[in-house]
């Protein structure tokens, strides 16, 4: 007997009685259930015999996959599992497995700090995203792919092929999700290699292509002086654009107008008159709730090469197309409240309060009690700085729903956006009276207090937030202010 045999042999021995004799997918579910059940080493050999005996099953690679995670998660033994990942990369192009097994075995690279093997592997993995085969993951894994493989360049200070990448992103898609980021990290490698002026050029082109995005905002906040001194650069047109979109957001419409018309005739061909064309065609779309007029216009991808100035167009036409598919509904039946609802949370999220607020009023008139519908309805008038009907609106909701500590944590921040601090600080207390394990108030209240320079009482309702909501949305914010409180006391 050869010693693959006898390996097999010893290998059916030490399997659980109930896998024996059982055939080809009830030894994988067998081997599967023995993972969940944190018997690694029997779910090994479940797999094990699985691929010896059914060779050429289409779960042989799955079986694989689970052997390699094995060795690779619970015994961090990167170099076996390397070689489980090698050999289905090898032996099971063109499916999914080949992708998911790039992306482990570069992290098995990554592990043993193999750069060179791992920038490799990384930047096969992107050559095989570009085959037929593999389309249908493109969209999800070229991202982390070129993600690890900048990381993996950085870590070995490989500056010429880290430019190479971010320019090569930017040459193929200059309106892609992510090209106000490569352009922004394109200008910070230059600005690491000391080539202050490319550095500037680079930030410069962020500010002008895309700049409602938030890395803009980054190289106004960061790199402002930067730019005057290289490049004697003129922020004036950026402030006014940015001036120009909350007008848009709080219904001075033909303020925002005026403004965006003028960068658009003082900026032609430019990335900051496409942004300004866009935001004109978005304040009309603010005023009049037209989504369909609006997608209409903004078919033609060429007229905008930036795409939209910093805005996610993939996520916008979406959200447009939702707007539309709502009032079709609407159409068919005029009493549906969950349309209405929706159609309005939907103008909510690109900022077109107004239209928003009518249709929260008509899902209102069909659900007079829904505490949501008046809760947002609330911040719909807040978002147009119409402070006394979002009082009014939140009202109803604390008649409606007394018990709620929601209702007067949004009563606190209407106030709070007013400026009139004591009646917010009031409602806040009131919500935790109701419910003192509701975070959102201790958050505020220590903002707000942090704001007063009453640090003591700060901290508490800081630290009382985190301690209740360590891993909330406002967590994050809560340990900046905390620490920046920590800092100026020193």
């Amino acid at each position: 007997m050869n010693k693959r045999a006898i390996g097999i042999a010893i290998t059916v021995l030490l399997l659980p009685a109930c896998v024996l004799g059982a055939t080809a997918q009830e030894i994988f579910d067998q081997a599967g259930d023995l993972l969940q059940m944190q018997r690694y080493r029997d779910a090994m050999t479940a797999y094990e015999l699985f691929i010896y005996e059914y060779p050429d099953h289409h779960l042989v690679p799955a079986a694989k996959w689970a052997m390699a995670n094995i060795h690779f998660a619970v015994d961090a033994d990167y170099s076996k599992a390397a070689l489980i990942y090698q050999n289905i990369i090898s032996k099971h192009p063109d499916t999914g497995w080949e992708i998911f097994s790039i992306d482990r075995l570069g992290m098995c690279y990554e592990e043993q700090e193999k750069w060179v093997d791992a920038a490799a592997l990384y930047e096969k993995g992107l050559q095989r995203l570009n085959t037929e085969s593999h389309a249908s993951l493109a969209q999800e894994w070229t991202g982390v792919f070129r993600t690890r493989l900048l990381d993996a360049y950085r870590s070995m200070n490989d500056t010429e092929n880290m430019i190479r990448i971010f320019e090569e992103a930017l040459t193929d898609d200059r309106a892609a999700p992510s090209a106000p980021n490569d352009q922004f990290d394109l200008g910070v490698v230059y600005l690491e290699m000391n080539e202050s002026k490319r550095a500037a050029e680079n930030f410069a082109m962020v500010v002008d292509r895309y700049p409602f995005s938030e890395s803009a905002r980054r190289v106004e906040n960061e790199y402002a002086d930067l730019l005057i001194a290289e490049l004697a650069y003129d922020w004036a047109t950026f402030n006014t654009f940015q001036s120009c979109v909350r007008l848009s957001q709080t219904g001075h419409y033909e303020e925002a107008l005026e403004g965006f018309n003028e960068i658009v005739s003082g900026n032609p061909g430019t990335g900051m008159y496409h942004a300004a064309r866009f935001q004109s065609e978005l304040v009309e779309f603010r005023r009049s709730g037209d989504a369909r007029a609006l997608r209409d216009k903004l078919t033609v991808p060429d007229e905008y090469p930036f795409g939209f100035g910093g805005v996610n167009a993939t996520r916008f036409l979406e959200l447009l197309d939702r707007i539309t598919e709502a009032e079709e509904v609407i159409g068919e039946n005029p009493e549906d409240v969950g349309a209405y609802s929706g159609m309005a949370f939907t103008f909510y999220q690109v900022q077109a309060f107004r239209p928003a607020i009518k249709a929260y009023k008509q899902a209102i008139s069909i659900a007079p009690d829904n505490t949501v519908l008046h809760n947002m309805l609330g911040y719909c008038y807040i978002g147009v700085e119409a402070f006394d009907d979002a009082i009014e609106a939140f009202e109803q909701l604390i008649e409606i729903s007394p018990e709620d500590p929601n209702s007067y944590d949004s009563m606190a921040e209407a106030y709070y956006v007013m400026g009139d601090t004591a009646k917010a600080i009031d409602y806040y207390q009131q919500s935790l009276s109701i419910d003192s394990s509701f975070t959102n108030p201790y958050y505020m209240l220590g903002e707000i207090h942090n704001g007063m320079e009453k640090y003591d009482e700060a901290r508490s309702f800081l630290q009382r937030y985190l301690d209740l909501d360590p891993e909330g949305f406002r967590a994050e914010a809560a340990q900046n202010l905390l620490g920046e409180m920590n800092e100026e006391q020193q």
